[in-house]
C-alpha cells in the first residue's frame, strides 16, 4: 500500500505554457476576468503559439466538469475562496503558485436602514465571541492534503503471507529459548541441590 503526493509540472501561469501542454480554463463572468484576460492578450501577443492554450467559459460548472472528469490535463484560473469549497465537495485541485490579483469583498445596507444598528452590533458580538474566526477556520482556512485519490484494491493472501511466516516463525524461536532458559533453571537446580547434600554428608561426617 503506497501513499502518493502529487506535484504539479508548473509553479506559475507562464512556466505552465512554456514547459507544459496543460489547457488553462476560466470563468468569463469573474470579477478578474477583464485583468486576466488582459494578461493573456499580453501573453498571446508575445507568443502567439500559446493562443488555444487559453480558454474562457459561461457557464462554471462547466470548467469544473471539463477539469475533473476529462482525462486531458487542464488547470483551472479560480478564485481562491471558490477553489476551496470546489476543493472539499467536488474535485481535489491543487493550488499552484502565488495569487495573482488580492481585493476586497463587502456587503452593503440601505444607509437609514431601522435595523442597521442591530446588524452593526450582531457582527461586533459574532466577532468578539469568535465565532468569525471558527467560521474562517470551518470553511476557508481548511487543510487540503496534496494527495491522490485511487480507488481502494485488494490486498491477497500471498502478498502477506511472509509477514505471517515471520511472526511464526519469531513465536517458536520464543519457545524454544523459554524451553532451553527452564531447561537451564532446572539444571543448575539439580546441581545446587546435589552440592548441598555433598556439603551436608560431609558435615555429618566431620562431626562423627
Amino acid at each position: 500500500m503506497t501513499n502518493r503526493e502529487v506535484i504539479p509540472p508548473f509553479k506559475d501561469l507562464t512556466d505552465l505554457l512554456s514547459n507544459t501542454n496543460y489547457i488553462v480554463l476560466s470563468f468569463r463572468g469573474s470579477m478578474i476576468y477583464e485583468s486576466f484576460e488582459k494578461q493573456i492578450e499580453k501573453l498571446m501577443n508575445d507568443n502567439p503559439k500559446w493562443e488555444n492554450r487559453v480558454q474562457f467559459m459561461d457557464d462554471e460548472r462547466e470548467i469544473y466538469k471539463t477539469a475533473c472528469e476529462n482525462e486531458d490535463k487542464y488547470a483551472i484560473f479560480e478564485v481562491h475562496d471558490t477553489f476551496t469549497v470546489i476543493s472539499r465537495f467536488v474535485c481535489t485541485l491543487i493550488p499552484v503558485g502565488n495569487l495573482y490579483y488580492k481585493t476586497w469583498i463587502s456587503f452593503g445596507i440601505q444607509k437609514y436602514l431601522p435595523y442597521k444598528r442591530t446588524i452593526d452590533v450582531a457582527l461586533i458580538k459574532m466577532q468578539e465571541v469568535g465565532l468569525v474566526d471558527c467560521l474562517k477556520e470551518r470553511w476557508l482556512l481548511t487543510k487540503l492534503d496534496n494527495k491522490e485519490n485511487s480507488p481502494f484494491k485488494k490486498i491477497d493472501f500471498d502478498q502477506t503471507y511472509v509477514i505471517f511466516c515471520i511472526l511464526t516463525i519469531g513465536i517458536f524461536a520464543a519457545i524454544l529459548v523459554l524451553a532451553i532458559e527452564h531447561i537451564v533453571f532446572f539444571y543448575e537446580s539439580k546441581l545446587n541441590t546435589t552440592g548441598k547434600r555433598v556439603k551436608r554428608k560431609t558435615l555429618k561426617a566431620l562431626i562423627k
